[in-house]
């Protein structure tokens, strides 16, 4: 699903495909390597994007993912948790939609650059994907059929597991509500909680936008100034106190957010992390504390219409077929999906929840989103018990 994997995730338009990966093919078969002769492509795939704005014709025509009830060949879904801004989504669905012989494996590549660096060895081709090709190619006997229908990689712990279903039996969804009590562990525009409580003091978080501060999209330096980027320090964070013991997240991810804006549209970029201890030094000095982002979510405020037909309890699907300004200051109920994953948040570590509504190549480099000039005014996050905003985790129990 082009549209919804990158093009325009969550509504939002995306740098990727049509700014990056199209212009750079173009250069490739405009100036072949082996010195042929030039293949010119003189399609504008970025005018034609923009061109699209909302899941239409256009869209319909192109995505696989209208189709994919009619797959009936074999099928091995293989992809990788660090690519949540392009394929994971796709991998899963394509695993969970398809009707022939199919199996899912999702590995444990942090990054496209250590995937591809996987897929370029032999050890991935042999002992993973051989056995599918024989199997389905050959007609050869394979340890093929004895694998299970679902293999993930689970960071943090760095286990294989394994499963019969996507989502994996014996998960329970837990919620913790967004709050303002001040987690006192990072520095950002309103150090905010996460808590499994519900909320009970102030009610909102505000934010103006653009920030003064940011350097490269939505980031900014950090206390001792240039070249010091900090990812945290102008964005809204809510952040969990540390945690008990080992938490482990297999599924689907949600975030309902209750909000307002100046604006007849905004945008929301949200990011979920494990946040590591620091020194009390460190923190005395203003300096934030290392972490690792974990997946994303996106959502055009005037995209958040549900699709009633594909979408779930735990796993909202937007239409995106016609965008609902928002009225200025009127309090609205968003309900979003965070890319699935699978990770353990290690006990001492914190979960902390980023939004913000835009991005930066600093931090996710290629996959960025277009920061639209118009996109001035101030947001207003709720969270109270008339408007609980929340994260729900798919926890193993």
């Amino acid at each position: 699903d082009p549209y919804r994997a990158s093009c325009y995730q969550g509504g939002i338009p995306g740098q990727f495909i049509p700014g990056y990966w199209w212009n750079q093919n173009r250069i490739i078969n405009r100036f072949p390597a082996s010195g042929a002769a030039p293949r010119v492509q003189e399609t504008d795939l970025d005018a034609l994007v923009t061109a699209h704005p909302t899941y239409d014709d256009f869209w319909r025509t192109r995505c696989a993912s209208e189709r994919l009830h009619e797959i009936k060949v074999p099928l091995y879904s293989v992809g990788i948790w660090g690519k949540v801004d392009l394929h994971t989504r796709g991998n899963i669905e394509g695993f969970r939609r398809t009707k022939g012989p199919r199996k899912l494996q999702m590995r444990g590549p942090p990054n496209a650059w250590a995937a591809n660096a996987e897929f370029n060895g032999v050890e991935l081709h042999e002992k993973v994907m051989l056995p599918f090709y024989d199997r389905f190619l050959k007609g050869k006997e394979t340890d093929w059929d004895k694998r299970p229908p679902v293999e993930y990689f689970v960071r943090g712990a760095n286990v294989l597991r394994t499963a019969d279903t996507w989502p994996p039996a014996g998960i329970k969804y837990r919620t913790w509500h967004l709050n303002a009590d001040k987690s006192g562990s990072v520095t950002s525009l309103n150090d905010g909680g996460l808590s499994p409580v519900q909320a009970t003091g102030a009610e909102s978080t505000c934010y103006s936008y653009p920030n003064p501060g940011w350097v490269s999209g939505v980031v900014g330096f950090g206390p001792s100034g240039p070249p010091n980027f900090d990812p945290a320090r102008r964005v809204l964070t809510f952040t969990t106190a540390p945690l008990e013991n080992d938490l482990e997240i297999a599924g689907p991810i949600k975030l309902v957010l209750y909000a307002s804006s100046t604006q007849r549209d905004t945008d929301f970029v949200i990011k979920l992390s494990e946040q590591y201890p620091q020194s009390a030094d460190e923190r005395a000095k203003g300096i934030n504390p290392t972490f690792q982002v974990v997946t994303k979510g996106w959502l055009r405020a005037s995209h958040r219409a549900l699709d009633e037909k594909h979408s779930t309890e735990m796993e909202p699907y937007h239409l995106h077929t016609q965008p609902e300004p928002l009225k200025p200051g009127e309090v609205y109920r968003f309900d979003m999906s965070i890319e699935p994953n699978a990770f353990q948040f290690k006990k001492g570590n914190r979960i902390r929840l980023e939004i913000v509504n835009g991005d930066s190549p600093i931090t996710d480099v290629l996959w960025t989103h277009y920061y639209q000039p118009n996109k001035i005014g101030q947001d207003t996050l709720y969270h109270s018990a008339k408007h609980p905003s929340s994260l729900v985790l798919p926890v193993m129990e």
